[in-house]
């Protein structure tokens, strides 16, 4: 699609492997073609307004990066043929770079493969950045469909001057009621009075934007997405391995 001239969005992961991701940016670059990365959580309302009081500089130098990130039980039995670094992870690598505004060193993972299989359940990460920031990533597949909780996560951002952080499990709509707790999550995707509403939205709106007036996309950067999967890769080594895993250098 580069190569015939088309702007190109690419679902998370942009790829599994980092030399794959790399060759497709290459290929924008000689097509003179964007390539953005579906990483619609940079417009999530919560998460674009961590970033934009990290940039006033509200927090004062980021000092540490939280994040988890949990799913349902039941979905491991579709996903689980994608490691979680790459199906869950992704997205919380995305963010902390984002926040961090610096490249990834060194990580360090473990991993919990409860049910034998090639992708762990629980994913621990610690991600060490160049300019000093740490960050830790907890990943799972165990909240317990019971639980009525379609998305829980909780992002924490703590710099010199402040922090910041948010609890999206309780930010969705819950109804209670005999069939026990039901959450419906207004952030990424929801139907408003026959409008479409969410991050998704907004996403593919400025991508459009972007196409239409010929401007490279400055929110989605698919070079921020390229050294996602150089940390992503560096992850699943480290967890397999049961030791740091150095990047570049």
């Amino acid at each position: 699609a580069l190569r015939a001239g088309k702007h190109v969005l690419v679902e998370k992961p942009v790829a599994t492997d980092a030399a794959e991701a790399r060759e497709v940016l290459e290929t924008a670059r000689k097509a003179g073609r964007f390539v953005a990365p579906g990483h619609l959580l940079r417009f999530d309302p919560k998460h674009a307004e961590a970033r934009r009081l990290i940039g006033n500089g509200e927090l004062g130098r980021v000092a540490s990066i939280y994040m988890k990130r949990s799913r349902k039980n039941s979905l491991y039995r579709t996903y689980k043929r994608t490691h979680t670094v790459y199906e869950l992870t992704i997205h919380d690598i995305d963010l902390a770079i984002w926040y961090a505004g610096s490249r990834v060193s060194e990580v360090t993972a473990a991993g919990c493969f409860l049910s034998g299989d090639d992708s762990p359940e629980v994913l621990w990460a610690q991600l060490r950045f160049e300019n000093g920031t740490l960050a830790v990533l907890h990943s799972n597949w165990m909240t317990h469909d019971a639980a009525g909780l379609t998305i829980n996560d909780y992002t924490e951002v703590i710099g010199e001057l402040a922090t910041v952080q948010f609890d999206a499990a309780a930010s969705g709509v819950q109804l209670l009621g005999t069939a026990g707790r039901e959450t419906t999550d207004l952030s990424v995707h929801h139907n408003q009075g026959g409008r479409v509403v969410g991050a998704l939205k907004e996403q593919l709106a400025y991508l459009c934007e972007c196409a239409q007036l010929g401007r490279e996309p400055s929110v989605a950067s698919f070079e921020d997405a390229v050294h996602g999967i150089e940390v992503a890769d560096a992850i699943a080594e480290s967890a397999r391995l049961g030791r740091p895993v150095r990047i570049g250098g």
